[in-house]
């Protein structure tokens, strides 16, 4: 089965270069580069750490309904 999601992301970082001008903050984990000679590095997507009861946490807490298919698409990285 195709995974949406992945196809999704897989397109996404195919048209949008994953360069960012790096700051201090920037979390080492995302670096996939060294900083260049104009301070670029290029970064890489974490899995996402979120349970699905943590979605249903902020549902109750702000009165709103995730769907499902947000969930999983957010859960992803």
């Amino acid at each position: 089965m195709t995974d949406l999601n992945e196809n999704f992301f897989a397109a996404y970082w195919s048209a949008f270069p994953r360069t960012v001008v790096h700051t201090e903050a920037f979390p080492e984990e995302m670096k996939a580069s060294d900083k260049d000679a104009s301070g670029w590095i290029e970064w890489k997507p974490l899995k996402g750490t979120l349970l699905e009861s943590d979605y249903h946490e902020l549902e109750k807490n702000y009165g709103v309904l995730f769907p499902k298919s947000f969930i999983r698409w957010h859960q992803a990285y």
